[in-house]
């Protein structure tokens, strides 16, 4: 499904949480809801491909452009960006980070924990190690993850987790 849309902005209450986005067409939504699609690949102005869930505001659905992206594609509000988007079929709807693979390659008990949460559980763990450049980062957050699943026996607490992930990088330096 190939669409054009402008880079939006909420405002107001919506705002508080979410930021520049890119609004789908009804008729796509409506295609996609049709389909019971609800994670996408999608690749914006035949540059990039992000994998995204479909997000529902108020009056439609859109996906939300992460930082990063806007930064390094030069995205502002108001332009108009060309999408082809397609269903989402992999595991986790996002790349898995190898240094998480590795550490869950020795540590079976806390991949089986990580595998009993939930898929947005899932997501959250996975964004937090790929959301740094550094190797050595990423290896540490996967460290840090593990453990925590370990120690809380599957469960999540991403106040405690935030803290361990400080203390091991901590120790690191």
């Amino acid at each position: 499904m190939n669409f054009k849309a402008e880079i939006s902005k909420f405002r107001g209450e919506e705002a508080k949480v979410y930021q520049l986005h890119i609004p789908i067409p009804e008729e796509v939504s409506h295609l996609l809801k049709e389909q019971k699609i609800s994670r996408v690949k999608c690749l914006i102005n035949k540059q990039v491909t992000i994998q995204s869930g479909i997000m529902n505001a108020q009056h439609y659905n859109f996906i939300l452009l992460y930082s990063q992206l806007i930064k390094t594609y030069q995205l502002q509000l108001g332009d108009e960006v060309s999408v082809s988007i397609s269903e989402d079929k992999s595991e986790y709807g996002m790349p898995f980070p190898d240094e998480l693979e590795q550490v869950f390659l020795s540590d079976t008990i806390a991949f089986n924990f990580f595998k009993s949460l939930t898929s947005g559980k899932q997501r959250n763990l996975i964004y937090i190690v790929n959301n740094v450049k550094s190797q050595q980062s990423r290896i540490t957050k996967s460290l840090a993850i593990a453990d925590h699943l370990n120690m809380m026996e599957g469960k999540l607490n991403f106040k405690l987790l935030n803290e361990l992930i400080k203390q091991y990088n901590h120790e690191k330096n």
